[in-house]
């Protein structure tokens, strides 16, 4: 009988996989002990691994990420979970002024093998505070690799890929993917950047995190219309995940990017920049760009509901750029579902 397995199973498996093969693979951060296991992805580490190997920290973000900058430059391999992205910003300055840099300072005698999870998400008026996602930022950092986390077939391979990178590494991990589930697994490679999911001519459509996820869903709607799409889900943002969304672009005509961060600035704006710089005079529309408005989210569930893109704002420019009726044959859940701020009814919280 087949298992199916969930997002936070799988990265579970392939922390516990990591320290029984290797030593020096250390597991921190504030929570992994605790009984919920950071969303279930720590749960059992420590009675197998040991506290030694598998420790909860202070809430003392800064200065926990410089002692998991020197464990990595002392020969370790720490995996550091900040709950929320939005704890980690304190950790910043160890991050940019010397995880980044350490190895272009010292003429690339050290490496500096340091995995950073960074959990983001939304949902019960968790608010301006508890719920940002400025992940593009990173993108200016020369030194840092960012990793996102998106689908159960390939969560595994990718995860592993960062930890035992010798570059410091920041994984982005939307909670709302956790209890995704898939039984099939399949190997990517980290440098190529991204994974194509369907290939087509109508248009391309590059997402990431928990929005590759959402628009899977959509892949039976598009067959029914006899559209064929360049379905990219793009991991990291690097020279061939941009030379293969360039290459779709050039074919397709059409870009579509989904974030979930906000838009200025953003890894779509990006991609939609490094795409014209080569491809403009190909476009039969021009690209679009889905993401979060230039505003804090509000804590209230009524307020919440256009902060961030949907299946409906897709699926209507898509419908206005190729002339389809997309909208008509979505089921109106899909389009205006009853809970917006959580993904399912299975999600638990709230945290």
């Amino acid at each position: 009988m087949t298992t199916l397995r969930n997002n936070a199973k799988k990265i579970n498996e392939s922390i516990s996989e990591l320290m029984e093969n290797n030593d020096n693979v250390i597991c921190m951060g504030l929570g992994v002990t605790d009984i919920k296991g950071v969303f279930g992805t720590t749960i059992g580490l420590e009675s197998k691994y040991g506290s030694e190997r598998v420790f909860d920290i202070p809430t003392s973000e800064n200065a926990i990420t410089g002692v998991a900058v020197g464990a990595a430059i002392s020969g370790s391999f720490p995996i550091l979970t900040h709950q929320r992205f939005d704890f980690a910003l304190l950790s910043i300055d160890q991050l940019v002024n010397s995880a980044a840099k350490w190895k272009f300072m010292f003429g690339a005698q050290f490496s500096v093998p340091l995995t950073v999870r960074m959990i983001v998400g939304r949902g019960w008026g968790q608010g301006p505070t508890h719920s940002q996602d400025y992940s593009s930022w990173f993108l200016n950092v020369p030194g840092i690799r960012l990793i996102y986390l998106a689908r159960p077939q390939t969560i595994k391979s990718i995860f592993k890929q960062a930890v035992m990178n010798e570059e410091p590494c920041i994984i982005m991990e939307h909670r709302w993917i956790h209890n995704f589930s898939s039984a099939d697994e399949y190997e990517v490679s980290l440098d190529q950047g991204c994974d194509i999911l369907t290939e087509g001519s109508d248009f391309t459509l590059v997402t990431t995190s928990y929005n590759s996820v959402l628009m899977e869903q959509c892949h039976e709607f598009f067959n029914r219309q006899k559209i064929t799409v360049d379905h990219i889900d793009l991991f990291e943002f690097n020279d061939q995940a941009i030379a293969t969304i360039r290459n779709s672009v050039a074919k397709t005509g059409r870009l579509y990017c989904l974030d979930t961060s906000h838009r200025s600035g953003s890894l779509s704006s990006f991609i939609v920049s490094e795409v014209l710089c080569d491809t403009y005079h190909r476009l039969k529309s021009p690209p679009r760009i889905f993401a979060r408005p230039d505003a804090p989210e509000p804590t209230s569930f009524a307020m919440t509901r256009d902060s961030y893109p949907s299946i409906s704002d897709v699926l209507g420019k898509l419908d206005s750029d190729l002339g389809t009726n997309l909208m008509s044959i979505i089921p109106e859940q899909m389009l205006v579902p009853e809970l917006h701020d959580i993904p399912g009814g299975w999600f638990e919280g709230p945290f």
